[in-house]
């Protein structure tokens, strides 16, 4: 699935980043805990991994150490697995011009092959020194 972070919409292709999920047939539970992952891709740009409670407290946007692809696993072998992923990032996209503050909560569903995604985009800049202006995600403004 493509997304365009700017007016909060899914794109058949292009947008600002893309992700995929991998995940085996089958039923995934707490009963039934299987390996299964959420790779995002940042199309023309770059993601840093933060947490919720760093991203409260930053207004301006990492100046570096922004990497294309990170994948989030849930390996049935360690002791971390769950049914859902929450991870808030810093995307860096369409060629540097879009810095964004993005919370992705991923929940894989019980039902064969489905999933839940929440992807709240509400914190976007065009520039690395902009303070982050708070706007509903799906307003379309830059």
């Amino acid at each position: 699935m493509n997304f365009d972070l700017l007016t909060g919409h899914i794109v058949p292709n292009d947008g600002d980043i893309k992700i995929t999920v991998n995940r085996p047939a089958g039923l995934i539970s707490g009963c039934n805990p299987q390996d299964w992952s959420m790779r995002v891709e940042v199309i023309n740009g770059g993601l840093v991994e933060t947490s919720v409670e760093e991203s409260r407290m930053t207004y301006i946007a990492p100046e570096g150490g922004y990497e294309p692809v990170k994948t989030f696993a849930m390996s049935d072998a360690s002791n971390t697995w769950s049914q859902a992923i929450h991870q808030m990032l810093f995307v860096q996209s369409r060629n540097s011009q879009v810095y964004s503050k993005v919370l992705f909560s991923l929940h894989i569903n019980s039902i064969l092959m489905t999933f839940c995604l929440l992807l709240s985009t509400a914190w976007r800049t065009r520039t690395v020194h902009e303070i982050w202006k708070l706007r509903p995600h799906n307003d379309g403004k830059h």
